[in-house]
């Protein structure tokens, strides 16, 4: 059961997140731009978090894969945030 449940919460928090970042750059609810400012440093926190995750990672596959693409992330979210 939790092993179905990990990726549903991964998801919810990636939609979550990828509103955040809409509204901070002009494109989202009302209600959601108006913490955006805030929150958007929440998706900041969490991709460096991710990176240090996938960077000390074991798995040679899950490093090659999701390093690069949680980096994006990071400096995405960082260029947006900053804005």
């Amino acid at each position: 059961m939790l092993v179905r449940f990990v990726p549903l919460l991964s998801l919810l928090l990636l939609t979550c997140f990828s509103a955040v970042i809409l509204a901070r750059s002009g494109f989202g609810v009302p209600l959601v731009q108006q913490h955006s400012q805030s929150l958007s440093w929440v998706v900041v926190g969490y991709c460096a978090l991710g990176s240090i995750a996938n960077a000390v990672t074991p798995s040679r596959r899950e490093r090659k894969l999701w390093l690069p693409v949680i980096l994006c992330m990071l400096a995405l979210s960082l260029v947006v945030a900053t804005s």
